[in-house]
C-alpha cells in the first residue's frame, strides 16, 4: 500500500490546483501495476473468471482475507483509477483539462483507495493515505 499511497500523492500532486497531465499520465500505468502486482502477491484479490483463454498468472499465494467486500473494494479502485486515466489521458491528447471533473475523479480514486484498507483489511501506508486540500482526511486504518 506504501507504494500506492505514494503515486497517489504523486497523481494528487500533479492535478492539484493546475493539472500537469504529462507528469501524471504514467502513474495511471503504475497505479494499476501495483494493483497485479498485489493481486498476484495474493495481497487482494481476484475475480472469477468462467475458461480463462489464457493460462492464469501465477501467484504466490491465495488471498484469504474478506473476499465479498474486498473484491468490490478491488474493482472499484481499478476503475476509478480507469477513470481518472481516461480522463489524463484526453487531455494528454490535446484536450484542455477539465479541472473539476479531475478533482471529482481524483476524489473518487482517493476514496476507493481508503475503502481498499478498510473492506480488504490492510495496514496504512506511514502516514496514511493521500487527501486532497479541504477534503476530509481519510480515517487511519491500522
Amino acid at each position: 500500500m506504501t507504494d500506492l499511497a505514494e503515486k497517489l500523492k504523486k497523481a494528487v500532486a500533479g492535478l492539484v490546483p493546475v493539472p500537469d497531465v504529462g507528469a501524471v499520465t504514467p502513474l495511471i500505468g503504475d497505479m494499476l501495476g501495483i494493483v497485479t502486482a498485489m493481486q498476484s502477491a495474493g495481497c487482494l484479490p481476484t475475480p472469477p473468471v468462467s475458461a480463462p483463454s489464457v493460462p492464469a498468472p501465477v501467484t504466490a499465494m491465495a488471498y484469504e482475507g474478506p473476499a465479498d467486500q474486498c473484491l468490490s473494494a478491488v474493482l472499484n479502485l481499478i476503475s476509478s483509477i480507469a477513470g481518472l486515466g481516461g480522463a489524463v489521458l484526453g487531455a494528454a491528447a490535446g484536450a484542455q483539462p477539465d479541472v473539476a471533473k479531475l478533482t471529482e475523479l481524483l476524489k473518487g480514486l482517493l476514496k476507493n483507495a481508503n475503502d481498499l484498507l478498510t473492506k480488504c483489511g490492510l495496514p496504512a501506508p506511514p502516514g496514511g493515505m493521500p487527501a486532497l486540500a479541504g477534503a476530509p482526511l481519510p480515517a487511519e486504518h491500522s
